[in-house]
């Protein structure tokens, strides 16, 4: 069957074809008709089971209605991570209900190669989610002066909307947590920089809670392209192990659910049980998002709010008005126990 036009029920309804465009459109416009005839054309319009042609509603209202998730590196395009995959599906959800649709569109930093074109307003979406640590000065730049709605994803930029999760709180809250359930001897095992900033607030809140996390119980690794989660954690165990820290520490801090897993499994290996003979709080929740690295649901994380990023996202830049402001909001992690941190004596 071929598609209803407006042209066909125009000829239904007895009038123009652009009395019945103005009918149908959502608010502009419909005060040049009367009430009734709106009325009887939306009607006929149902009857007969039209369908609004989306390439020409969106160049009526010099709109896209498309979204574009801008990625700049080989690195960013790897969808394959849980955070990445959950950013994706409920933005994609989210502006699917709003009349938007969600695309990747990818162009290698410091190239031009149409970016300056694909920033241009309403051609080919209507605003733009990057990974906001990823951009650089020459990027931002022409973010900014093109005037293209745009939010930042887990990085502040001035001139930005950015939208960022509040690592800090939830260090300080690991810290606590740590000490409610007996902890005093601590040390943090970490990977790569970005988690440096869900380090600070926690030996912050560590010292003033009396725990003991001096400097050589902080053991950080870079993340170089090659090393895999689990070369890394043997690497952090070894440094771990040969220093004078492991007859002291109880609990590990590791703010990634990624690292933590693979340390856990390099730790049991040699004999230690998590939960009796060390204890872990980590971030992530991998395990709550379907990743099953054991038979049971064991580690203690922080299940990082992708969700709620991904309807404010939606609900941001899935509106005709979106514009760029210098604003930043923060959403908070919480917390899923499990077995991985033991309860020592508080005495």
């Amino acid at each position: 069957m071929s598609a209803i036009t407006i042209a066909q029920i125009a000829e239904e309804a007895g009038v123009s074809p652009m009395t019945v465009s103005i009918a149908l459109r959502p608010q502009h416009g419909r005060s040049r008709i009367s009430p009734e005839t709106r009325e009887r054309i939306c009607a006929l319009a149902k009857k007969m089971n039209y369908r609004p042609n989306p390439s020409a509603k969106n160049l009526a209202l010099a709109r896209s209605h498309h979204i574009g998730f801008y990625l700049n590196s080989p690195e960013a395009l790897n969808l394959s991570t849980i955070p990445r995959r959950r950013i994706i599906s409920t933005t994609q959800a989210q502006l699917w209900k709003r009349g938007y649709r969600l695309g990747i569109y990818y162009f290698e930093s410091e190239r031009e190669e149409g970016f300056s074109e694909f920033l241009t307003p309403r051609r080919f979406v209507d605003g733009i989610m990057t990974l906001g640590f990823t951009l650089s000065a020459a990027e931002i730049a022409k973010i900014r002066a093109s005037g293209m709605p745009t939010i930042s994803l887990y990085h502040k930029i001035k001139g930005m909307r950015s939208f960022t999760i509040d690592f800090d709180a939830m260090a300080r809250h690991a810290a606590e947590y740590l000490h409610a359930h007996g902890h005093r001897e601590i040390a943090i095992l970490a990977a790569g920089t970005l988690q440096h900033e869900r380090i600070f607030g926690f030996r912050q809140r560590a010292q003033e809670l009396g725990l003991r996390v001096p400097d050589e119980r902080i053991f950080l690794e870079p993340l170089d392209q090659g090393r895999t989660s689990e070369i890394l954690a043997r690497r952090l165990v070894g440094a771990l192990m040969a220093s004078r820290a492991p007859a002291a520490v109880t609990a590990f801090y590791i703010p990634s659910d990624y690292l933590a897993i693979e340390i856990v499994r390099f730790m049991e290996a040699n004999g230690k049980v998590l939960g009796r003979d060390f204890s872990v709080i980590s971030f992530d929740n991998l395990e709550g998002q379907g990743q099953r690295p054991w038979d049971e649901l064991r580690l203690t994380s922080y299940d990082p709010p992708y969700a709620e990023i991904g309807e404010a996202v939606a609900a941001t830049l899935g509106q005709p008005d979106a514009r760029p402001e210098d604003a930043c909001r923060t959403f908070k992690a919480h917390l899923v126990e499990r077995r991985s941190v033991r309860r020592l004596s508080t005495d």
